[in-house]
């Protein structure tokens, strides 16, 4: 829809790959500042995790935990940030 719009700015930047035609532009804004980015990646993120039997709390939603050989491991996370608590003893395969 670009290169229709104004193909001398846009139709430079296509570039075929695959068989298909691929416009590679510049983000003048920071997408992951967008609060719909933010909506996508936690949905992502959380139907992944689930699917590794990991389980979210329900209180809180940015956080998450999971039984790793009878001990507790704990997920926080914040954006796109993710930080893995567990303790000093455990084994991790």
């Amino acid at each position: 829809m670009l290169v229709l719009l104004a193909p001398e700015v846009y139709g430079p930047c296509v570039v075929f790959g695959n068989g298909k035609k691929t416009l590679y532009v510049e983000v003048q804004r920071a997408i992951y500042g967008l609060l719909q980015a933010a909506l996508l990646w936690y949905n992502k993120f959380r139907e992944d995790s689930e699917g590794q039997r990991i389980k979210f709390n329900p209180y809180d939603p940015c956080g998450a935990s999971r039984m790793v050989k009878s001990t507790q491991h704990t997920d926080v996370f914040h954006v796109d940030d993710l930080v893995n608590l567990q303790p000093k003893n455990a084994v991790v395969n």
